[in-house]
């Protein structure tokens, strides 16, 4: 899902810069960026965690907190992402038809 909103946004900058129109971001799409480099970070350094302490190296509680934390990450990012793509289609839906019939 996240990948999906990212290529079709994308596409859809590019293809309104195409004939000069330039769809600016919005707030959520920048928070949105955020939380993804904020998801990514988290996971990374929970593997990091999880290979330096090694098999059995962490007690099953820590397991389970870093499974919580990761998963609390992914579904914010997953919320974020729906959101500012509906928002950017709502936002420039009318620039966004008037692009594609040409007028």
């Amino acid at each position: 899902m996240i990948a999906f909103r990212e290529f079709l946004i994308t596409g859809v900058r590019l293809f309104a810069a195409s004939r000069h129109v330039v769809l600016s971001a919005a707030k959520e799409g920048k928070h949105k960026t955020v939380s993804q480099m904020l998801t990514i970070s988290v996971i990374l350094i929970v593997l990091l965690i999880r290979e330096v302490a090694g098999p059995g190296g962490l007690a099953a509680g820590q397991e389970r907190l870093m499974d919580w934390l990761v998963l609390g990450c992914l579904w914010l990012t997953m919320a974020l992402t729906v959101t500012s793509g509906t928002l950017f289609f709502w936002r420039h839906w009318a620039v966004l038809r008037s692009v594609a019939i040409g007028r």
